[in-house]
């Protein structure tokens, strides 16, 4: 397990539907834009320290883009419960508490980074692009067929889409998004209390006129007895 102050670049196979939302195809839930995946498990590790590796919970991703292809074939398939116009490949970055594998790693948190889709794809990836706030590469159908698995890859548009389409920056904003979501739960609760803070004053006037009533009428009832 790794510090939680690094992070890993790692790929998936995610599907886009045509509003430009992704979501993962092996469970039924969407990536979220401007807000970090979490990973949630039952077992918490951070309390009674039991391995990660004795454990299925965590985020998970392959260490390359020829690891991603089995998931790519799989994916094209669809998920019907999000409508999928395709699958394309996401580059995350990952971070928290991270666990490396043979072929990948699984991590607390993950958010994309970049967006590599076939020219039939663009126009929702373009929107995700700007939903997610991601840079995204577009290739074409022939590529993309390498990129899946369908044609043998040519060595250097593997490398180019690996080392082309990752910086740093979007780490930071991932881990910028992530603290900006953690500060509007707080200020969301924060106002949730503030707000039955100001109902309980407004009704103070009635039920302090209530109780002034009640004990001048006991007050009357003791004196008339």
């Amino acid at each position: 397990m790794n510090s939680q102050q690094e992070s890993f670049r790692s790929w998936k196979s995610l599907l886009l539907d045509d509003t430009g939302w992704l979501s993962s195809p092996s469970q039924t839930h969407d990536w979220i834009p401007r807000q970090a995946q979490k990973a949630y498990c039952g077992r918490a590790h951070e309390l009674r320290d039991i391995p990660y590796t004795k454990c299925g919970c965590g985020i998970y991703g392959v260490k390359s883009t020829e690891l991603t292809k089995p998931y790519h074939i799989k994916s094209l398939y669809g998920n019907p419960e999000f409508k999928p116009a395709g699958s394309v490949l996401v580059q995350i970055a990952m971070w928290g508490w991270i666990h490396e594998g043979s072929t990948g790693y699984r991590s607390q948190y993950a958010y994309p980074t970049a967006i590599v889709c076939p020219k039939s794809l663009e126009p929702a990836a373009r929107v995700a692009g700007e939903m997610y706030e991601v840079p995204v590469t577009t290739v074409d159908d022939t590529e993309w067929q390498e990129v899946i698995g369908r044609k043998p890859p040519r060595p250097k548009l593997m490398e180019q889409i690996e080392h082309t389409v990752y910086t740093q920056e979007e780490v930071r904003r991932a881990l910028r998004q992530d603290k900006r979501h953690k500060l509007y739960m707080q200020i969301r609760n924060q106002q949730k209390h503030l707000d039955q803070l100001n109902a309980r004053l407004l009704a103070l006037p009635g039920e302090i006129k209530y109780v002034e009533n009640l004990i001048n009428r006991m007050k009357e009832e003791r004196n008339a007895l």
